[in-house]
């Protein structure tokens, strides 16, 4: 037992010493003026924001399924539901977007 808790101790370590650099650059990132135009522009255009983004899901899933229904052995199934992300992103962005022009 002592032994697991030694390794997830070096583990934990050598995390810290990986994480340590980012927290400055996280840091330098947060008190940049880019930071403050990037919660202003999610302030006055956060759904626009969220629709973009579902609308890229929406467009990556089309094309994964059309890729999944070409595929050469047909007996090869996946596990992603391409179709039903597909679906979901596609009303999230309709929603995304009218929420925007709503709120806007």
């Amino acid at each position: 037992m002592k032994l697991i808790v030694d390794r997830h101790a070096v583990g934990l370590s050598a995390l810290r010493f990986l994480v340590q650099p980012l927290r400055f650059v996280l840091r330098v990132a947060i008190c940049s003026p880019m930071y403050v135009q990037l919660i202003e522009l999610w302030d006055y255009h956060g759904w626009a924001i969220v629709a973009c983004g579902f609308a890229v899901l929406a467009t990556i899933a089309i094309f994964a399924d059309r890729r999944r229904a070409k595929r050469h052995r047909i007996d090869d199934v996946g596990f992603m539901p391409w179709t039903g992300i597909t679906v979901f992103a596609i009303l999230a962005t309709l929603v995304a977007a009218i929420l925007e022009i709503k709120m806007g």
